[in-house]
This record gives C-alpha cells, sequence and structure tokens, in this order.
C-alpha cells in the first residue's frame, strides 16, 4: 500500500494543506521542515486516517472535533482508494461526497495491522529511537534480548515489572505495616463503621419523635379547627357590619312607621294600582317638564328669530327642500358608484353598437329580438342540414361514378316506365338508407323539447299561461327592475336605522329612569319631588286663605290646618334635604331631562320608521301594480330577477320546440313517398306474370 497523496484538511495547524508523492523508481520520498513544522503532526494524521481519531486527540487546538477532517488517495496491487476521515464513534470513514463508506477495503489494504504494530514498524521518531538504545544497553550482554527489544518495542518491561512490585509491596504484604494503603483503608473503614453505629438512628429515638410528631399534628389541627371557626366569626361580623347601615335604616323606618299605625291598611292590589298610577304621575311630571323645558327653549330661539314675511310664504317649500336633503345627500354618497355603473353600462352599449353595426342606430323592438332569435336558431339549423345534404350528394356522386356502365343503356333505351323506377330508386338514394331512423331520431328530439318546454313554463309558477302568451309578455327592463329593488332596499335600511335608534333610545332613557330611581330611593330629591310637595302645600293653603281673606266657612279648621302644617313640614323636608343633597339632585334633575329627551327622540324615531314603512309600502305597491297590469306575477324584484332568467329560458325552450317540430315535419315528405311507392307500382307493371294470390305482393311497400 502506498500514499499517492495525504491532505490535511483541518488538522492540528494545518488547514487544507496537501501533499502529493508521485509514482515511479526509486519510490521513496522524504518530506523535511524545520522544528514545529508539523512533521509529528503529519504522522499522526496518517494514523488517525488510517485507524480512526483517538478519544481525547490532542490535535484540536484549531478546529472542534466535529470539524477535523484527514484525506488520503491510496493505492494496492493496482487498486485505488480515495477516502477521508472524520472524529465520530461510528461511520467516521468518509468517501469524496462527505458520506460513510465501507472500511473493508482499507483494512483489506493495512492487512491485519493495527495502530501499535503501525507505529512501531513505521512511525518511528526519535523518542522511540532513544529509548530502544537504552534498552539495548540495559539489556547487557543479552543480544538477543537487546534485539528483541529494540525491534517489538517492548524496551521497558523490566522496568515495568520493577514498578509493578514496588506497587503491589505498598498495597499488601506478609507483615503489616502503617504504610500499605491496604493497612490505611482497613483502619479507615473501621472507623467509619463506628461513626456509623454511633449516628444509627436507635427505636427509642424514632418512637419519641414519632410520638412528637402526632402531638403537633394534632395541636396544628386544633389550631387549625380555631382559625376556621375565627374566621366564621369573622365572616359574620363582616356581614353584619355589611347589613348595620341597612339594619339601622330598618330600624328608622320602623320608628317613623309607628307613628302610623293608626293608618288604614289599603289592601295590596290598591296600592300596587297606587303606586303604578303615581309611578305613571311622576313620569307624566317629568316627561311635561321636559317638555316646558324644550318649550321655552324653542320659544328663547323663536324670539331670537327675526320674521320674514317672504321666508313664511316659502314655509311648504323650505319644509319639502329639508325632506328632500336627505335624498339629496344619499344622491351625493351614491354618485361614484352610479358614475362607476355608468361607465361600465356605457362601454357595453358601444362594444354592442361595434357588433350591431348600421342596426344600432334604429334597434329592433323585443318581438322583433324574439323572432331575430328563432329565425337566427333556424339558419343554424338550415346551415346544419345544407351540410348533410352536401355530404349525402357526395356520396351518392361517388357511387354513381362506381356504377356499372350498363346504367347509361338502360337510361338510353329503357321504357318511360324503367325510367321512373331509376328516378325514384335515385330518389331513395338521394333520401339515404337511414331516412327512417333519422325521421325517429327528429320525432323523439321534437318530443323532448316540447317536454322541456312545458317543464319550464311549470317553473315560472305562479305565472300561468302557453309559450305564445309569454311571448306576447311585455318585458320590464334591468334598469327599472334594479331602480325599485335600490328605492326597497333604502327604505328598509332607513327604517331599520330609525328602529334601531328607536330602541337604542327607550334602552338609554329606561336604563336613566333606573339610575334616578336608586338614586332617589337615597337622599337625592328631584326638582319633580319639591314641586310635587309644594303644589301639595298649597293646595292645603288655599281653603285657609280663603277662610282668611274672604271668611269662606271652613268644616273642619283643626283637620285642615293640622293637613297644612303637615304638607308644610313635608315640603320644607323636602327642599331641606335637596339643599342638603345638592349635588345628587343636580344630577337627578339633569338624569331626568335626559331621559325626557331621550323619550322625546324614540318617539321622533318611531315616527320617521312609520313613515318610511309607509313610504316602503306604497313603493312596494306600486311595483306590483304595475307586473299585474302588465300581465306579469306579483312578486318581489329580486325574485322577478330569476323569474326574467326562467322565461327567457323558456322562450329559447320554446324557440327549440318550433324548430325541432318543423325539422321532424319537412324531412321531404313527398320525395319519400315517392321513392317507396314509385318502384313498387313501375315493377309491378313490368312483370308478364303476375303474383298469385296466395303470394304477397313484390316488393314489399315498405322496400
Amino acid at each position: 500500500m502506498r500514499f499517492v497523496t495525504l491532505a490535511l484538511e483541518r488538522y492540528g495547524h494545518f488547514d487544507d494543506c496537501r501533499l502529493s508523492f508521485r509514482s515511479g523508481e526509486p519510490d521513496l520520498h522524504v518530506v523535511y521542515g524545520a522544528n514545529e513544522a508539523g512533521k509529528t503532526t503529519s504522522m499522526a494524521a496518517v494514523s488517525d486516517l488510517l485507524f480512526g481519531f483517538l478519544g481525547r486527540s490532542p490535535y484540536n487546538f484549531m478546529y472542534d472535533y466535529s470539524l477535523l477532517r484527514v484525506g488520503a488517495v491510496l493505492e494496492d496491487a493496482g487498486q485505488t482508494m480515495s477516502c477521508r476521515r472524520k472524529k465520530a464513534p461510528n461511520g467516521s470513514l468518509l468517501g469524496p461526497d462527505d458520506k460513510p463508506i465501507d472500511e473493508g477495503p482499507l483494512l483489506a489494504m493495512l492487512r491485519g495491522q493495527t495502530r501499535e504494530t503501525f507505529g512501531l514498524s513505521f512511525s518511528l521518531n526519535q523518542e522511540g529511537l532513544r529509548a530502544g538504545g537504552k534498552a539495548m544497553v540495559e539489556a547487557r550482554n543479552d543480544l538477543g534480548r537487546a534485539l528483541f527489544a529494540a525491534g517489538s518495542g517492548l524496551t521497558g518491561v523490566s522496568d515495568e515489572l520493577s514498578r509493578l512490585e514496588e506497587e503491589a509491596d505498598a498495597i499488601w504484604g506478609p507483615r503489616a505495616s502503617s504504610k500499605r494503603s491496604f493497612t490505611v483503608a482497613q483502619r479507615e473503614l473501621e472507623t467509619n463503621a463506628r461513626a456509623v453505629r454511633e449516628r444509627s438512628l436507635r427505636p427509642k429515638t424514632w418512637l419519641d419523635g414519632k410520638a412528637a410528631v402526632a402531638t403537633a399534628q394534632a395541636a396544628l389541627d386544633e389550631a387549625r379547627g380555631r382559625r376556621d371557626e375565627l374566621l366564621a366569626e369573622l365572616s359574620r361580623a363582616e356581614r353584619i357590619r355589611r347589613i348595620a347601615p341597612s339594619a339601622r335604616l330598618r330600624t328608622d323606618h320602623l320608628t317613623a312607621l309607628a307613628e302610623y299605625g293608626t293608618t288604614v291598611d289599603i289592601p295590596a292590589r290598591r296600592e300596587d294600582m297606587a303606586e303604578a298610577a303615581m309611578a305613571d304621575a311622576a313620569l307624566a311630571t317629568r316627561a311635561k317638564a321636559a317638555a316646558a323645558k324644550l318649550a321655552e327653549e324653542a320659544a328663547e330661539r323663536m324670539k331670537a328669530l327675526v320674521a320674514d314675511a317672504a321666508i313664511l310664504a316659502q314655509a311648504d317649500l323650505i319644509d319639502e327642500l329639508v325632506r328632500a336633503s336627505g335624498a339629496v345627500e344619499k344622491a351625493g354618497s351614491d354618485m361614484v358608484r352610479l358614475t362607476t355603473e355608468q361607465a361600465t353600462r356605457t362601454g357595453r352599449i358601444e362594444r354592442l353598437r361595434e357588433e350591431a353595426g348600421a342596426l344600432a342606430a334604429d334597434p329592433p323592438s323585443r318581438i322583433a329580438s324574439a323572432k331575430l332569435r328563432e329565425l337566427a336558431l333556424a339558419h343554424m339549423e338550415d346551415q346544419s342540414a345544407l351540410s348533410q345534404i352536401a355530404e349525402s350528394e357526395q356520396e351518392l356522386e361517388e357511387r354513381r361514378r362506381a356504377a356499372p356502365a350498363a346504367t347509361s343503356t338502360i337510361d338510353d333505351g329503357s321504357p318511360d316506365g324503367l325510367k321512373t323506377v331509376v328516378a325514384a330508386v335515385d330518389a331513395a338514394r338521394a333520401l339515404g338508407a337511414d331516412i327512417d331512423a333519422r325521421c325517429l331520431t327528429l320525432r323523439r328530439a321534437a318530443d323532448a323539447a316540447a317536454t322541456t318546454l312545458a317543464q319550464a313554463l311549470v317553473r315560472l309558477a305562479p305565472w300561468s299561461g302557453d309559450a305564445s302568451s309569454l311571448l306576447e309578455l311585455p318585458r320590464i327592463g334591468q334598469v327599472e327592475v334594479d331602480e325599485v329593488r335600490q328605492t326597497l332596499s333604502d327604505l328598509t335600511t332607513d327604517v331599520d336605522r330609525e328602529l334601531a335608534t328607536a330602541t337604542r333610545s327607550k334602552e338609554e332613557a329606561a336604563s336613566l329612569c333606573l339610575h334616578m330611581e336608586q338614586l332617589a330611593s337615597g337622599k337625592a330629591v328631584s326638582a319633580d319631588e319639591i314641586a310635587s310637595a309644594r303644589a301639595e302645600r298649597d293646595e292645603r293653603w288655599r281653603p285657609l286663605r280663603d277662610h282668611v281673606l274672604s271668611e269662606t266657612r271652613i268644616d273642619a279648621p283643626n283637620e285642615a290646618v293640622s293637613a297644612f302644617e303637615i304638607t308644610l313640614a313635608q315640603a320644607d323636608e323636602r327642599s331641606d334635604l335637596r339643599f342638603a343633597a345638592a349635588d345628587e339632585s343636580s344630577r337627578l334633575t339633569d338624569m331626568g331631562n335626559r331621559a325626557a329627551k331621550l323619550l322625546l327622540d324614540a318617539q321622533q324615531a318611531d315616527i320617521r320608521a312609520e313613515t318610511f314603512a309607509g313610504r316602503r309600502e306604497a313603493a312596494r305597491t306600486g311595483w306590483g301594480d304595475k307586473l299585474t297590469a302588465a300581465g306579469h306575477p306579483d312578486m318581489e324584484p329580486t325574485r322577478f330577477l330569476g323569474w326574467s332568467a326562467e322565461r327567457t329560458a323558456t322562450e329559447l325552450a320554446h324557440s327549440a320546440s318550433i324548430a325541432a317540430a318543423e325539422e321532424a315535419n319537412a324531412t321531404m315528405p313527398e320525395e319519400r313517398q315517392f321513392s317507396r311507392g314509385s318502384p313498387h307500382a313501375c315493377l309491378k307493371a313490368m312483370l308478364p306474370v303476375r303474383a298469385s294470390r296466395s303470394h304477397r305482393s313484390w316488393p314489399p311497400p315498405s322496400a
């Protein structure tokens, strides 16, 4: 085995270093270099390449273990092997493509050499030579031992034996010694055994500890129980603390109610009715106050306005302009979309005009368009029939060319009857041998087209009628349908928006009323309550005033005075409470005004929703009346578009049915009858002997 090249890709301080060894005589190569040039590193790289990297290679000071690479090209007995080696426990031998390869060819080239024998035979260095020489000198006169030691590398056997004997004597000997390691280890074992026995846990200690743990666990459980009791007591105290204000308020209320112990108990039903009436009255009062405030604001704004007779004369026009402002705004928002649609449709119209050519100046009516479509379909069918006839004529011409020359003789000297037979045969040949099958196929196609037409007419429900009535129905343009649909959609959107606004305003007003009730149940006093107390006070004071000033008689003066004093005290109490809770009271007033405003907005939104709903119903009714007047079924615009598509399909099915029927009925009945009957009659006349009555006539009529 010889090295062709040695590649130190990443090994030691080498990086992509390549050594090439040429072949030829003499096959000896000397690699020389200065100290620390890498000669020893190269020898180690050869060993690592052939036998694999050692577990702790000292040549990773520049590259990590995973990056070390050594490669070579080897020759042996005419075979060449290119390989690389990386540091890995398995699959370390790599091919040129850096994939693992089998090490069998390399082992065959090594012929049983190992790293040790290869080093002794081919990797001698200065240190090995010095050790061999020293061994030869120490072997004295034993030349064979010296040569064997120098050749095999076992230069330190005697030294190794001496070292082993000294190490064994340091471990154990016939006599005890404090310096031997066995004696020291035995003493340490005895000392540690005594320490283990002294530190081991005794049963009594373990039982005492277990009892202490049980006692501590019991104390812990007891402490937890006391803690739970204290927490429960704390929770009860917390609940009491939370409800203490309510309890005090309840006590105050009971004390206040005790003064009215002689009051007549009103039944629950009447009490509910009275509360409902009071709530309605309070609500009406608040609404009245809100309306009055709004009226005052409106009056102030009206006072600030300067009346202009010319403007007042145009009041109706101004109202109409205000109502139309929404439509103008919507038209402005839809302007961009409609402009785009107009541009698209204008382009489509221009394309259609280019396709129509001269017809674009005077477009046909809808009925004429339908007729043109029918004529176009008939033209296509005629073109197809002409194509088939041309093919049949070409086939007939080919048959005539192939016919024998005797045909001309028959034509020249044959009687008139024979000429008639020949003409009939030619006509039959022109029709083709499959004329019956084609007639049957056309009849079936006509029946299928009629069935399709009937099914299409059924799909036009709720409209009922035949195809002729359908063709007479006027068409409604797509633009008009889209306008009605857009109008209905916009009105529906307006109705939904106003209903949503009304619902939202009502919900906000209900929420404000709930907050007002919560504030009213506390210290806050609303202006309505103050006004109600003062009105009741004035009502009680009016009879007394009339009695003092006009000496009007009072039936029960004491009761009237007492009632007046009570209402006066209540009004003063309400005023004091309102003054004491001015912030809550102002909030209550503001919330009342806001609630009234929201209710008014909800009412106005409901009115607008009803208006839009009426307009939508009117538009829908007008659309339905238009459809009914034109003979169309009454349906929504979107559904009418689908119905129009079905109508177009039905008209096409009608045209197809008419074309199929005409083609089936117009398949040359006279020529077919002539070709079937003339040969039979002529041949029967030309036969010299009549057929017997017991035999059928020849040829058969169907021939």
